[in-house]
């Protein structure tokens, strides 16, 4: 459990031992990538599946070595409005955490830069979880593709309705374990993956520069605690219900690169907290579905 936890993160330091500049590169990609499962202009998804859904910036990755956390760096003491911004999170992160399972649906909202201009598109994601080692998820996309993937502790299985296709990947662990070697070995993460992590805010202490608690709010009569969390390349910003069920209900990220600031924002529905059977958590291949590797187009 993570609370009492200040998620300040010590200085990046470039092997020279210099600090390195807010908006430098990281050895992940930020929170809000990987929040979002959008991709980033100019990179392709695994086989072109994903479609612009589930790819983390490769080049962040490429520079895994760049920069080194300071193990020795202090931190500094958080003020108040730190204090509660980071009793927020925590208060997310430990519920969610606690809950074998989960289910919700997001509305996602995503920036793509085409030749400088910035065009909206949009996703609908169903997500289902059992901990620690089932996970569904399917995705609507606004051109009418379709993706509908699951996870059962040794198989991963993607189907793609329109084009009458899936793949199979086997790999036996949890769902942790899973979405690491997903993003370590093709670079892609599953929608919305750090939602469902064992563990969200531990999972992202590293990256976290700065929180800040931006007040009450009150969205279609439901109390919410708004937080801003300032990372290496993005600020986000989060809507966390008040009360005994603190979850997300609003994520909005704000790329700081490239210069035209791309947005994200995900919109969390119908919240089912418990796990049911195995059953709940995998699909079913059609009839006369071909085949296909990842890597297919």
């Amino acid at each position: 459990m993570t609370t009492g936890r200040s998620f300040r993160a010590r200085p990046f330091r470039t092997p020279s031992g210099d600090e390195a500049p807010r908006g430098g590169a990281l050895r992940r990609t930020v929170l809000a990538a990987a929040l979002s499962g959008v991709l980033m202009p100019g990179f392709a998804g695994l086989g072109g599946a994903f479609s612009g859904a589930l790819m983390l910036p490769a080049a962040a990755l490429a520079q895994e070595n760049l920069l080194q956390e300071s193990e020795d760096a202090p931190l500094a003491p958080p003020d108040a409005n730190t204090a509660k911004a980071d009793a927020v999170l925590t208060g997310m992160s430990d519920f969610l955490a606690a809950q074998p399972g989960l289910s919700f649906r997001a509305g996602s909202f995503f920036d793509l830069d085409k030749n400088g201009d910035l065009v909206k598109r949009f996703v609908m994601h169903t997500v289902k979880l059992k901990r620690p080692d089932k996970v569904y998820f399917r995705s609507v996309f606004d051109d009418g593709n379709i993706l509908e993937g699951w996870f059962d502790g040794k198989r991963y299985t993607l189907v793609r309705p329109l084009q009458k296709t899936y793949s199979v990947l086997d790999y036996t662990g949890t769902v942790d374990d899973f979405v690491q070697y997903m993003e370590e070995r093709f670079n892609i993460r599953l929608p919305l993956a750090d939602v469902i992590y064992s563990n969200f805010m531990e999972q992202h202490d590293p990256f976290i520069v700065q929180t800040s608690y931006l007040g009450d709010r009150t969205i279609d009569n439901e109390h919410l605690d708004q937080v801003l969390v300032e990372l290496q390349d993005a600020d986000w910003q989060i809507w966390v219900t008040a009360g005994p069920k603190p979850v997300p209900v609003r994520f909005l990220t704000t790329y700081l690169r490239p210069a035209s600031r791309p947005e994200y924002m995900a919109s969390f529905y119908d919240w089912k907290f418990g796990a049911g059977p195995d059953s709940d958590y995998t699909g079913k291949i059609p009839a006369g579905f071909t085949e296909t590797d990842f890597g297919h187009d």
